[in-house]
């Protein structure tokens, strides 16, 4: 199977080629520098070019305060783009895979959300990652739409890597204070990838959660990332309000992975045992090199 992979230099989506590699499949790689989602005429040419079998549209524009005071360009990037890949996909009968977010609900449940609940975005990020889906959903026939949790993973070079960003935050001062009333599901992106390939060869097309197994509150998910590292500093938990930010990021981004598991196909572990893996495994080797 040849699949094709959009924003292949970010966090998640090398991660993905990565995985699709180990595992045998063929992966045409493109970047935003070669091919800007937001232009659906390039898109096409892309997919008349490589005819894959499935697109893995990993694209967005992922800053969620600059995205509220500049809410055009997370419309165009996320929702249009969006959009396109679907009229593409539909187009070349390829399958569409659309990662959106888990910040699609409003925060106010107070528990892990599961597919069955109804959206509410409350950012004009989250909401054009909304919006997004419901695009994919009706423009393209053949579509998984998945939500992961809050990621982790990549290269210790990949600016959206939480965990070496908390390791360099160590490194600077002896106290690391974290949020203790935001909560998600912490998820690592290679976890995740592996995840959506099984989905995609059960052909059960539709909308899932795909996040690692527990929840835990932002302080909780720090604390555990400074002792995995093995690093001597105090985390300290405080109220969000001592991060002013331009988005109200919802309270509960956490997941229940409710679908897969009814579909037998869960292959997600705890998150904390994905994050020693990634500790252990990847980014200690790359400090150390």
């Amino acid at each position: 199977m040849k699949l094709l992979v959009t924003g292949a230099r970010g966090m998640l989506g090398s991660d993905f080629c990565l995985v699709l590699e180990n595992s045998g499949h063929e992966a045409a790689a493109f970047a935003r520098a070669e091919m800007d989602v937001s232009d659906l005429r390039r898109v096409r040419q892309v997919m008349e070019s490589e005819r894959p079998d499935c697109v893995i549209h990993t694209a967005a524009f992922t800053n969620v305060d600059e995205s509220e005071r500049n809410p055009d360009a997370a419309y165009t990037a996320n929702t249009l783009g969006a959009w396109n890949v679907a009229l593409a996909c539909s187009e070349f009968d390829a399958v569409a895979v659309y990662v959106s977010t888990c910040g699609v609900f409003d925060g106010e449940k107070g528990a892990p959300y599961t597919e069955f609940d109804q959206p509410a975005p409350i950012t004009h990020y989250h909401k054009s990652k909304y919006l997004g889906e419901e695009l994919v959903a009706q423009h393209a026939r053949r579509h998984f739409i998945v939500r992961p949790g809050w990621l982790f993973g990549g290269n210790v070079e990949h600016r959206r890597n939480f965990v070496e960003a908390r390791r360099r935050e160590a490194l600077a001062k002896p106290e690391i204070v974290s949020a203790k009333d935001k909560f998600g599901s912490p998820t690592y992106t290679v976890d995740f990838a592996r995840q959506v390939i099984e989905l995609i060869r059960s052909e059960a097309y539709g909308t899932y959660h795909v996040a690692n197994v527990g929840s835990a509150s932002r302080y909780e998910y720090v604390r555990e990332i400074v002792e995995q590292l093995g690093l001597p500093n105090a985390v300290r938990p405080v109220g969000s309000d001592f991060f002013p930010r331009s988005a109200p990021v919802p309270a509960w981004e956490a997941l229940e992975n409710t679908c897969l598991k009814a579909r037998g196909m869960m292959i997600m572990r705890p998150w904390r045992e994905a994050l020693r893996d990634y500790v252990a495994t990847r980014l200690s080797a790359e400090v150390h090199q």
